[in-house]
């Protein structure tokens, strides 16, 4: 499934080619996997919507192996929002049937073995082939929906649409953003830095084997922003509440990443955490 309007006007340096050998990694909590990446993909208009929640209410949402990641005793919740404008698997330049596409992604922070990384407990992208190759290699919580992308004249961005599954008619969601001030990185130590740069993803398969997902990329420049929410229906869906607060609102207009195949996470996985 495409996405209805909005992707192809946001091409922005869509013909650079994807080098993660050349990206800095020195700012990484851990080395780079030693083995070669397998998958790279440029994002767009990434929008971050955060809200403090309590960490023993969100354990409980949890699969068992998992730790909640905390910052000052305050777990988090997040959604993020972002139109990926190029995918390629490793020495080949475009993945067949993969064009720009939309997503919504909700998550929160864990540990796991020492790496702290994060936790989805659902996506909902427009294309049907992402989604089926997701659940095949991650088994994650992938859906097929529908998603528009506006752009207004004043810099403000609209994400809205809803699962295209029929037995989730609540699962819909309609957010605007608008960014102001200039990008900068993200100060080491602060809410942001914690929130946001992060280098793996941890997901749950059959039989509770947990599997981690490392990936890579450069530091965060980020824009503050504000944010009209009207629906978020994904986030009612885990039980937790109503989020009475604001949310923190950030913004970022490009990342480039690598990912790597995931592999499965031992109990016990120290590392020398620069964090």
């Amino acid at each position: 499934m495409s996405p209805p309007i909005g992707i192809a006007a946001a091409q922005r340096g869509s013909s650079t080619r994807l080098r993660p050998g050349s990206w800095d990694s020195g700012h990484r909590p851990w080395p780079v996997p030693d083995c070669p990446w397998a998958v790279a993909v440029t994002l767009q208009d990434l929008v971050f919507l955060h809200w403090p929640i309590d960490p023993s209410q969100l354990s409980q949402a949890l699969p068992e192996g998992l730790e909640v990641d905390t910052f000052n005793g305050r777990a988090w919740l997040g959604v993020v929002l972002f139109k990926t404008q190029q995918i390629r698997a490793r020495l080949v330049r475009a993945l067949p049937g993969v064009g720009a596409y939309a997503q919504m992604s909700v998550r929160t922070y864990v540990t796991q073995g020492g790496k702290p990384g994060m936790y989805f407990f659902s996506h909902d992208a427009s294309n049907a082939l992402v989604v089926r190759a997701a659940r095949a290699v991650m088994g994650m919580s992938f859906h097929e929906a529908r998603v528009q992308v506006d752009h207004d004249s004043d810099g403000g961005i609209r994400y809205h649409g809803a699962r295209a599954d029929e037995q989730s008619p609540t699962a819909r969601f309609d957010v605007t953003c608008r960014p102001h001030g200039q990008p900068a990185r993200l100060e080491f130590g602060s809410l942001d830095h914690f929130l946001l740069e992060r280098y793996c993803l941890y997901a749950v398969g059959p039989g509770g084997l947990v599997r981690r997902g490392d990936f890579h990329h450069e530091p965060w420049l980020i824009q503050p922003a504000d944010a009209y929410v009207t629906s978020l229906g994904m986030m009612s869906e885990l039980g937790l509440g109503d989020l009475e607060q604001t949310p923190i609102v950030r913004f970022s207009q490009r990342m480039d990443l690598a990912a790597w195949l995931p592999k499965r996470a031992l109990p016990v996985d120290p590392v020398e955490s620069r964090r």
